[in-house]
């Protein structure tokens, strides 16, 4: 019943704002002079508004793979850097996983760390008498250099990726390569939830905020992506890739560059745009679920998310061509959700500039609008969709937009430093 009412609620809320954005772009395309960046910002508008109104539907058909009773051989990759103490909590539930002790193996690949990361690691691995495999760099070679080194000495069927400073509940692993019991699914993402609220001196305005941003990244945006097979990065945080077509791709992942510079984020949607690229599928599976603390700082979020900009802009203009010879439906997808990600900053500039040079405010208006609009349509999607979403998460998703105006900006200003890249990892 509860379902039910949700259900009603967002599918009208969904016509009337919709109803509402097109009216708008009627009256601006009706009302005011003639010009060229009206013109522009309809189309935006047009493709975008249909693409995210249908992402709202698509969530609602998505369902998690039950468990088949298929246990492949797993090796959890866990690369690290200068993690500290942090990384025991992460060890230790990967190794209290439900998962059939003598089908997985846990590798950590310490990165040339400079603190006492080796040294907790090494003491974790003789008192828990030997239960995971321990390699060291000699020096910091970067994640995707680390990654690949535990890649190359896994011995089972399934790599599992995790970061260092994630927690993985005990039955995430076992749920997360159920849907690779279908041939034609290479990679599959894990679900990540935000974990700040349950230690108050981190539980900040700015945590809650990324709480429903990835509430929304993963259970709505990934949940309608696996719809189409092309969930466009299963995360670091916890993914799930076939060992055999991950060593097909390893030496061009590994020598990645753009514009003749190395690549050094994006690692894991790079990985799984390789796999599309050999031909398999990439799905999301919101049963495997793993914990990980998100930057409680404006200084920490920033930092994280220069990193992830460039890292998606990366993929991106790799996957572009890759689309070109999958389904007519997956490139409509796709290449819709290219125009969102990366038209995005344009149009806040464009909106901005129509205020200055032709006196009108609407273009902004309509963009402030639909940011709102959207943000309340997500809310209600995953107030109905999601366990434990309140109602109070609900009002922080129908404000993100506070946070995701100046998130634009700093996603552009990634784009055009894209060569500043210069550290290691998540953090």
């Amino acid at each position: 019943m509860h379902s039910n009412k949700y259900r009603s609620v967002l599918f009208f809320n969904l016509f009337v704002s919709i109803l509402l954005l097109l009216t708008m772009y009627v009256y601006c395309l009706v009302t005011y002079t003639f010009h060229w960046l009206y013109i522009v910002l309809l189309f935006y508008g047009v493709i975008i508004t249909p693409y995210l109104a249908l992402g709202f539907v698509h969530s609602h058909q998505y369902r998690p793979l039950p468990d088949k009773n298929y246990r492949p051989t797993v090796s959890v990759i866990m690369p690290c850097y200068n993690e500290g103490t942090a990384i025991v909590d992460a060890i230790s539930a990967v190794l209290n996983s439900d998962y059939p002790k003598d089908k997985i193996e846990l590798v950590v690949v310490d990165d040339g760390s400079t603190d006492n990361t080796p040294n907790i690691v090494a003491d974790l691995l003789e008192k828990s008498n030997g239960a995971f495999r321990f390699l060291k760099l000699e020096k910091n070679m970067k994640k995707r250099h680390a990654m690949a080194y535990g890649i190359e000495h896994a011995n089972g069927e399934i790599i599992v990726s995790i970061d260092s400073d994630a927690i993985v509940e005990t039955d995430a692993v076992t749920n997360l390569v159920q849907p690779l019991i279908d041939p034609t699914v290479y990679c599959v993402s894990g679900n990540a939830i935000v974990s700040n609220e349950h230690k108050p001196k981190i539980n900040t305005t700015l945590a809650r905020l990324q709480k429903v941003w990835y509430t929304d990244g993963f259970c709505l945006r990934k949940g309608a992506e696996s719809l189409f097979g092309i969930v466009l990065c299963c995360s670091g945080v916890l993914s799930a890739f076939r060992k055999d077509k991950v060593l097909q791709v390893l030496p061009n992942w590994l020598t990645e560059t753009f514009r003749g510079r190395r690549c050094l984020s994006g690692e894991d949607a790079q990985l799984t745009t390789w796999m599309l690229k050999l031909g398999g599928n990439s799905v999301f599976q919101s049963t495997a679920i793993v914990y990980t603390e998100a930057p409680p700082t404006m200084n920490g979020f920033i930092k994280q998310q220069l990193r992830w900009g460039r890292g998606s802009f990366y993929s991106l203009m790799f996957a572009f061509k890759i689309f070109f010879k999958k389904s007519m439906t997956t490139k409509l997808f796709f290449y819709t959700t290219f125009i969102a990600s990366i038209f995005s900053p344009f149009v806040l500039f464009l909106s901005l500039l129509a205020l200055m040079l032709i006196n009108s405010i609407s273009p902004l208006l309509i963009f402030l609008v639909g940011y709102i609009l959207i943000g309340y349509l997500s809310a209600l999607t995953c107030k109905m969709l999601v366990p434990g979403f309140t109602t109070k998460d609900l009002f922080y998703r129908t404000f993100l937009f506070i946070l995701m105006i100046p998130l634009t900006i700093l996603y552009f200003y990634s784009w055009v430093t894209i060569y500043r890249e210069k550290t290691w990892g998540t953090r």
